[in-house]
């Protein structure tokens, strides 16, 4: 028993260096698995993000080029055939006093495909300065989908196409048109637009077109109408970030940046050679005759997309048949995923029977 009050002193331990050396190495570890799941986590949705974006750009590229090549050749009428007369009336600035092959449009002309195999064939159109060597290319040739009936008859052939402004197609001076009746048609370079009480008045004089002069007189009782026309070749660039893109170019102008990241494009045609109106030889462009362009009716089209680098790796791949794992085809250098995406394009009002997946 305590007498005097006074309460023994009471001394407070503090931990051991064992103890604390025990808790930094725990902590350690724990850090440690908190770290490796987030990294795992950033990379999974890095992965993800990467991959979702080439589904996406995949998607946008073959609706580009489905749209444009199953419309090729249309020119407003019903369908474009051997029946049709299309006169050219444009001036090749590379040889004036003829008309410009851009816009030569027959079933041979109008969808034409091209591949690299040591120099183009058949040639190009325009030949971009980007276009990566051993791809494939397509060009095509179309009418806008925005048409407008003549609003006055043509009474000499050196008079203007007539339209109303109620149809808002956007004619501007240097902007090819096709006029036609669907019968006889003719493509000029506009020259002049001049507004007229409610009209626009389209002119095709000398200097942009070799013959000012056109084929027929068109009228509004026969039915005639007005639409812009299009030359537009599709086909993979290197692109100013050093990487490669989906290109078009228009009507031989300077060439648009469509999709990043495609790195490979592969295009087959499925040809008509027996006149039975089926499929039956797919080949690439380099292998079909140069009159034969117009007993092809389908495109067979393989995109090979690329993500952003992801991770430190290199991923193996198919494209077009082949492996890329290091083994039957090498790895390519960097760490980007690549996916192969296919699509199968009718042209229009052609018989569309054949393989889908040659």
């Amino acid at each position: 028993m305590n007498i005097s009050g006074i309460q023994p002193a009471v001394y407070q331990k503090g931990m051991s260096l064992i103890e604390i050396l025990v808790a930094l190495i725990i902590s350690g570890l724990l850090l440690l698995g908190v770290s490796t799941v987030y990294t795992a986590s950033k990379r999974s949705y890095q992965t993800n993000d990467e991959i979702a974006s080439m589904q996406e750009n995949a998607r946008f590229a073959l609706q580009t080029l489905t749209q444009n090549i199953r419309m090729s050749g249309f020119i407003g009428c019903s369908s474009l055939n051997e029946n049709v007369s299309l006169v050219n009336n444009i001036d090749d600035p590379d040889n004036p006093g003829n008309p410009n092959p851009l816009y030569d449009v027959n079933l041979n002309t109008v969808a034409v495909g091209h591949q690299d195999t040591g120099a183009w064939n058949p040639p190009l159109p325009v030949t971009p300065g980007n276009i990566v060597a051993g791809t494939s290319a397509i060009s095509i040739r179309r009418g806008s989908n925005c048409a407008q009936k003549l609003a006055k008859d043509m009474i000499s052939l050196t008079d203007p196409v007539t339209v109303t402004t109620t149809v808002n197609c956007k004619y501007d001076v240097d902007q090819p048109v096709i006029v036609t009746d669907c019968y006889k048609s003719d493509i000029f370079m506009i020259t002049a637009v001049t507004p007229a009480g409610g009209t626009l008045q389209l002119e095709h004089g000398a200097g942009k077109n070799y013959r000012p002069t056109l084929s027929q007189s068109y009228s509004t009782a026969g039915k005639s109408f007005v639409l812009s026309m299009y030359t537009k070749l599709y086909y993979i660039g290197t692109n100013p970030g050093g990487g490669t893109s989906l290109y078009e170019v228009v009507n031989g102008s300077a060439p648009t940046e469509l999709i990043p990241n495609v790195a490979d494009m592969v295009i087959r045609y499925g040809r008509n050679s027996d006149n039975d109106l089926s499929v039956d030889r797919v080949e690439k462009a380099d292998a079909v005759p140069a009159n034969s362009w117009s007993k092809v009716l389908n495109v067979y089209v393989r995109l090979l997309m690329a993500s952003d680098p992801v991770g430190t790796a290199g991923k193996s791949y198919t494209f077009d048949g082949q492996v890329f794992d290091g083994v039957a085809n090498p790895l390519p250098g960097d760490t980007r995923y690549r996916k192969e995406f296919v699509t199968t394009i009718n042209l229009r009002n052609r018989t569309t029977r054949g393989n889908p997946n040659p």
